[in-house]
């Protein structure tokens, strides 16, 4: 048992939601915990019945007969004034996020023999005042005070050794970019970036387009066979990280078709996505002030910092050593508990809705529309269908969906293709 309490985070990205431990005993173990039912990451995705909110994995499967229902992207649009309204009911995206939260931390709760002493929840760089506190207060609605921590932040704290690093970011649906500096008296945000609307989902889509090519009678493809091509082109994508080739199955009326796919063929269809990250992080270093060779090491987390590719075009282009973690998905969640069980506390959650914005954050916007005409056609469908998809979310949202940060200072929109 653990004299000094144990202490949980929790990441929710646009496609899993992660959890990881630490004990104040040992805070530089921090490890994850299992949430999910075939992994320890689950499904962020939400469903939305009747009685309530139905979460993780178990959420997927529900929206099978009721896709429409199926909520994602919800984080997006915290802070938004106007709200999600699914199955005739209007949902503040904030509520539906701290109910993620809360069900994550209880399922991590219930998974660790000693009683949680702290939770502390890792949120955008990008975020400033008003987007934290409407988080602080939702999850202050629901009894769980928890802390909040930006990504890059909790990153630098699972990395653990003094110095400037660059945190490259790369999830299903984004890629936040950071610089940070970690000392022995903690971590400083130099400056922050995201390039929006890229990430892993739009490699998928480059695979499903390469696969429509070759068997034209995709397009019109049932919503089940749609979804079953997708989840057959993440796979496929997955798969090209260990193989130098695989196949990607399409199961059609008409017969069954096998689209051969090699790794040189994937990076040629994402190569263009990469560079525009690798020319954002080259703007963010020169903003921050920071030269490349003066930087520790250059960190990739998420899901898609997995690609052979990435790697490579970073490498060649920042001459610093690269480090990717084993399980990059959940850096972040393990860093997070780490630093709250280092400080033997989690840092109460009004104080960090009062911080004021990270300095230099910029988002940095699309330089075309990046969704494929496939992607639209089977948007609803594939979202319910197939859990590791992470376009935005189901909804029908009254009004702008723009997100109302009147509150927070203004941010900078860049071109991405600096």
């Amino acid at each position: 048992m653990s004299k000094q309490g144990t202490y949980i985070a929790v990441d929710v990205g646009g496609d899993r939601v992660t959890v990881a431990s630490a004990d104040g005993d040992r805070p530089s173990l921090a490890h994850t915990v299992r949430i999910g039912h075939a992994a320890d990451a689950a499904s962020s995705a939400v469903f939305v019945d009747e009685d309530g909110f139905v979460h993780g994995d178990t959420a997927v499967q529900r929206a099978l007969g009721e896709p429409e229902r199926l909520l994602r992207g919800y984080a997006d649009r915290v802070g938004d004034a106007v709200p999600l309204k699914v199955g005739g009911r209007a949902i503040r995206p904030e509520d539906v996020l701290a109910g993620v939260i809360e069900w994550a931390a209880t399922c991590g709760a219930e998974a660790l023999p000693d009683a949680v002493a702290g939770v502390t929840t890792v949120v955008p760089a990008s975020w400033g005042p008003h987007r934290r506190m409407q988080l602080t207060s939702a999850l202050d609605a629901r009894g769980l005070p928890a802390a909040l921590l930006a990504g890059p932040e909790a990153v630098a704290h699972a990395w653990g050794a003094a110095g400037t690093i660059a945190v490259y970011d790369l999830g299903a649906d984004s890629c936040e970019l950071a610089v940070v500096r970690v000392t022995a008296d903690g971590v400083d945000l130099l400056g922050a970036a995201t390039v929006t609307d890229l990430g892993g989902a739009d490699f998928d889509d480059a695979v499903v387009a390469r696969v429509v090519e070759h068997v034209p009678a995709a397009r019109s493809a049932s919503p089940l066979a749609a979804a079953l091509l997708r989840r057959a082109a993440t796979a496929a994508k997955e798969a090209l990280s260990f193989d130098a080739e695989t196949v990607v199955p399409v199961l059609l009326p008409g017969g069954e078709h096998l689209v051969r796919l090699v790794r040189s063929e994937f990076e040629a269809l994402i190569e263009d996505d990469v560079l525009r990250t690798v020319r954002a992080l080259d703007a963010l270093l020169a903003e921050a002030g920071v030269e490349a060779r003066e930087l520790s090491a250059l960190v990739l987390v998420g899901g898609s910092s997995r690609i052979p590719r990435v790697a490579q075009l970073l490498s060649e282009h920042f001459p610093v050593p690269l480090e990717v973690d084993a399980d990059p998905q959940s850096v972040a969640a393990r860093g997070a508990a780490r630093a709250a069980a280092l400080t033997g506390r989690a840092a109460p959650a009004a104080r960090a809705a009062e911080d004021a914005a990270p300095p230099g954050v910029e988002e940095v916007a699309p330089a075309e529309p990046r969704r494929s005409g496939i992607r639209r056609a089977y948007d609803a469908v594939l979202r319910a269908l197939t859990p590791p998809v992470p376009p935005g979310p189901v909804l029908e949202a009254s009004g702008s969906d723009a997100v109302d940060d009147a509150a927070d200072p203004p941010t900078r929109r860049v071109s991405a293709g600096v």
